[in-house]
């Protein structure tokens, strides 16, 4: 299946551009996040989002690219405009939590005849606003820098770790990260920040949900949305519950191809129908699947099977469901 869309104007709203894209047969489209021209953005009223969402799974439009304004320069020379470009990124990642699992479009700039170099740095500069938005969903405020080592392979990584298991990535509390990068790897951005993030608020001994946070926030596994990723394996009958997952066990019988996509769309569905509150609480525990029932009121396989039924309202095309059973063989991973 294809998804096909144009852009839409927000104007009346997020139900009203829902509407717009169905009138003319869409089942996805994008929009601006905010003023194109100048950056301002209206407030997000929880009743429009809540009837946006009903609205698009009944007319099965979904994958929806919020596109940011064309103003937003993090490269300008001009310290207003770099600044503005700090702000509205992080203020639009803290509104596309609305409406989880789409995507951001975004142009890094211009070093506009600063140099290349400092073009890169400015870029760089922008990852402040990932440290803040890791720091805004978990109510967290972090009194230490990340530390960055930049390493030639996964067996350095490894070497490093002191296992000797090759890796990408590896977070080394209080607030190291050894991370590889290279010509085909570039293993930077969320996912071992967010590791460094949480254990300020708990280390919880479950895998499922520590890792599931920062594929949250990673969003993609091998450059496809984690949501992709579980209803495809829910299609071809390789999905793992999540009941089953939240056992320490059960978790690392498994390849990461599946366990990491599916516990990161798990955790994104938490943090949007249950709330962030309820999130934190459960995240606080030593053994956060222990009291799982506690916090939400319900059992793990209870969650897990409101899970896949929301799930199961989003679909793959056939081309893409190609690519990533061609990613699965590329990497000789089994179900």
């Amino acid at each position: 299946m294809f998804r096909i869309g144009c852009h839409i104007s927000s104007a009346g709203g997020y139900l009203a551009m829902a509407k717009r894209a169905e009138a003319l047969g869409a089942n996805t489209f994008a929009f601006f996040t905010r003023n194109p021209r100048g950056g301002s953005a209206k407030p997000i009223e929880e009743a429009d989002i809540a009837a946006f969402h009903a609205e698009c799974a009944r007319a099965g439009i979904d994958r929806l690219v919020a596109h940011a304004p064309y103003t937003l320069n993090p490269c300008a020379a001009k310290a207003n405009v770099a600044e503005f470009a700090r702000m509205a990124f992080s203020d639009d990642l803290q509104r596309m939590e609305h409406t989880p699992g789409q995507l951001y479009n975004f142009h890094p700039g211009s070093h506009v005849g600063q140099g290349i170099d400092v073009g890169i740095e400015k870029i760089a500069a922008l990852q402040e606003g990932c440290f803040s938005h890791i720091c805004a969903v978990l109510g967290l405020t972090p009194d230490f820098k990340i530390e960055y080592f930049l390493c030639d392979s996964p067996e350095e990584v490894g070497r490093i770790c002191g296992d000797d298991e090759p890796c990408n990535g590896f977070a080394d509390l209080p607030s190291r990260i050894y991370a590889v990068y290279n010509e085909t790897v570039q293993c930077v951005g969320f996912h071992e920040d967010a590791h460094l993030i949480s254990f300020v608020r708990n280390r919880p001994i479950c895998p499922a949900v520590t890792e599931g946070l920062a594929m949250y926030f990673d969003r993609k596994w091998w450059g496809i949305q984690n949501l992709d990723w579980t209803g495809y394996y829910l299609k071809t009958g390789r999905y793992l519950p999540m009941d089953r997952l939240l056992e320490r066990e059960f978790f690392f019988e498994h390849d990461c191809a599946f366990t990491y996509p599916i516990v990161g769309t798990f955790t994104d569905w938490l943090l949007t129908v249950y709330t962030r509150e309820r999130y934190r609480e459960m995240y606080s525990q030593p053994n956060p699947a222990a009291v799982m029932e506690q916090v939400y009121g319900k059992s793990p396989a209870e969650l897990n099977a409101e899970f896949e039924a929301y799930v199961r309202l989003f679909r793959t095309d056939e081309a893409l469901e190609a690519r990533m059973e061609e990613l699965l063989r590329q990497e000789g991973v089994e179900a």
